[in-house]
């Protein structure tokens, strides 16, 4: 059930708020490198082989997310190199940065001296992507971030950076669809987690210049190092909210939180974001967890139809289904093949892809990807997806403005 003619637009929020792997590794990577310029062509009816890199922490705190990236690449780059109409072939090499800051300058030296790499994916941690968006951008070569966001407004610092995942604004979007659309409040109240920084001050902005179905939003702040989550619902119930959404990061922190406001019988619409949809939240919250929703830049592949042969192909080469960020890594080597595949006339090189893949577009399993003209922010509003905690685990709702009922 909805409320209301408000045009809950990405615009309006945005104004709101102010704003196959060749084989043996590195060593044996291009046995071919055809299809760069100033390169012998191929022999006559060989297709040239194009290169795409990973970098990403394959081994430090963050392999879980870099595996995911690293097989959503490998499934896309099988696939098109199967193809028999396709006019180049793919290589990707991979470069384990393990989450460390030397590690990665010394990972995207090697990349980028690299002629054969047409194009970057990655990183997979935030204090990575200065480094690495702006000797990219030296190089003229383009940069792709899957899970992370660059946290420019606009493309003009790094013009050679595409941003997969929308902006850290964008986040806020499910979370206004659903309390002005689904289940409408005029009464919202922020518990931000100080100590989280960006993901939770963005949040909170954004909430507040763009209230709920236009309503109010009422912020409550645990200090960096503090825990009175159960003060901070006590102020709330004041303040007469009547839905809760968390600004913070910490899956436990998250059940804290939680489970103050089961105490106090909270029953309204309680949500967080994706950072802190992990099991550790459902451990730590136990039955307090149950009815919670997540905004998060991830989809579920399980849940979707247009996902089976992807999952199918990833449990057949793996053993298991992919992982969340696989399915977002795996949608843009389409959009890269599509961009190189509009180059035939002009040349397969560094400068043509950095230029053209802002001009294309390709639908992926996960979202669309096309980016706005001038900006070269990722365009659309299926930017976003909600989930639900049922029975103990994450349930898929789908795309958030696909949700228009209350589960």
């Amino acid at each position: 059930a909805g409320g209301g003619s408000w045009p809950l637009t990405r615009r309006r929020l945005i104004a709101g708020a102010g704003m196959l792997v060749a084989a043996g590794g590195p060593a044996g990577w291009f046995a071919t490198r055809g299809g760069r310029r100033g390169s012998p062509p191929p022999p006559a009816g060989e297709r040239p082989t194009l290169g795409l890199a990973l970098q990403a922490d394959l081994s430090g705190p963050g392999a879980r997310t870099g595996r995911a990236h690293e097989r959503g690449l490998r499934l896309a780059v099988n696939q098109h190199n199967a193809r028999t109409d396709a006019a180049f072939r793919l290589a990707l090499r991979t470069a384990d940065d393990g989450g460390d800051e030397a590690r990665a300058a010394a990972a995207a030296k090697e990349l980028i001296a690299d002629p054969a790499v047409l194009a970057i994916v990655g990183p997979t941690w935030d204090g990575a992507v200065p480094g690495l968006a702006g000797a990219c951008l030296a190089a003229d070569l383009t940069l792709l971030l899957v899970s992370l966001n660059s946290a420019q407004p606009f493309q003009s610092q790094w013009r050679t950076l595409v941003d997969t995942r929308a902006s850290a604004d964008g986040v806020a979007l499910p979370v206004l669809h659903y309390l002005s659309r689904v289940e409408p409040v005029s009464r919202t109240a922020v518990v931000e987690d100080s100590a989280d920084g960006e993901p939770a001050w963005r949040l909170t902005r954004a909430l507040q210049q763009s209230p709920p179905s236009q309503g109010t939003t009422s912020v409550h702040r645990i200090p960096a190092g503090g825990s009175d989550f159960a003060g901070a619902v006590r102020d709330l119930t004041r303040a007469r909210a009547q839905a809760v959404v968390f600004a913070g990061t910490s899956p436990e922190r998250a059940a804290v939180l939680a489970r103050a406001l089961a105490d106090a019988g909270f029953e309204g619409p309680r949500l967080g974001i994706g950072e802190a949809m992990e099991p550790a939240f459902l451990k730590a919250a136990g039955p307090a967890a149950a009815g919670w929703l997540f905004a998060a830049f991830f989809t579920d592949p399980l849940s979707v139809p247009g996902c089976a042969a992807f999952v199918a192909a990833h449990r057949a080469a793996y053993g298991e289904p992919p992982d969340r960020w696989a399915t977002e890594a795996y949608d843009v080597v389409g959009l890269v093949t599509t961009a190189l595949t509009g180059l035939a006339g002009e040349g397969r090189d560094r400068p043509g892809l950095s230029r053209r893949i802002f001009r294309v577009s390709h639908q992926g399993l996960a979202k669309p990807l096309g980016f706005d003209s001038t900006t070269h922010t990722l365009a659309g509003d299926r930017i976003a997806h909600l989930y639900r905690v049922v029975s103990g685990a994450f349930g898929y709702l789908g795309p958030f403005a696909d949700v228009r009922s209350a589960p």
